[in-house]
């Protein structure tokens, strides 16, 4: 049913178009919204003035402070800077778009380290691997090793900082993993075939 005239036909010159926000009225009719064409991605007008914000593409990548932001682009907000979004900040109907970004990274790493390149934070060996844990729930979650930070000396301390491995789990979330644990659970994933 069209949100804005109240009416359910369809017709091939007057679609019914989706709001990508999934609001309550989440559908209309392209004419009622004053379009002449099928738009790819949509936010009706009651979620653009909210505002409500769900992202078109990911740009980049980036670890501050052991914390994964990444760079997106917004749906009806092109006119605006691209921003960087925490994990925590993505929207759940746009990690969809985070996933294939990660997925796509993984692969370029895969690649670098079969033609013999690679370097920086990616050098390690176990970075692009699969990865299973089970948390204490008795759900098991699957992701991948994505970043290795290796020990560095701390200027405030005498000590080495530790070895640590970020995973960025399927469902969005992320954690960083000391050398036993990430290598536990790499075995855990080789072992469940997962």
């Amino acid at each position: 049913m069209c949100g804005t005239c109240g009416n359910r036909g369809s017709s091939t010159d007057d679609p019914l178009l989706e709001c990508v926000a999934q609001c309550d009225a989440k559908h209309h009719h392209m004419k009622c919204v004053e379009l002449a064409y099928v738009p790819v991605s949509w936010l009706c007008k009651p979620c653009v003035d909210t505002p409500v914000f769900v992202i078109r593409h990911v740009m980049g990548k980036r670890i501050e402070r052991r914390r994964t932001e990444y760079l997106v682009g917004w749906i009806s907000h092109e006119a605006e800077p691209p921003t960087w979004q925490a994990v925590s900040d993505i929207p759940p109907g746009s990690r969809n778009l985070v996933n294939a970004y990660n997925t796509r990274l993984r692969i370029e790493a895969q690649q670098q380290q079969m033609n013999g390149g690679g370097g920086g934070n990616n050098a390690h060996k176990f970075v692009g691997k699969k990865v299973a844990k089970n948390f204490s729930h008795g759900a098991v979650y699957v992701g991948y090793v994505t970043e290795h930070y290796p020990a560095e000396m701390e200027e405030a301390a005498s000590g080495m900082s530790e070895e640590l491995f970020h995973v960025e789990y399927d469902d969005g979330d992320e954690e960083d993993l000391d050398h036993g644990e990430v290598s536990a659970a790499i075995a855990l994933a080789a072992a469940g075939g997962i």
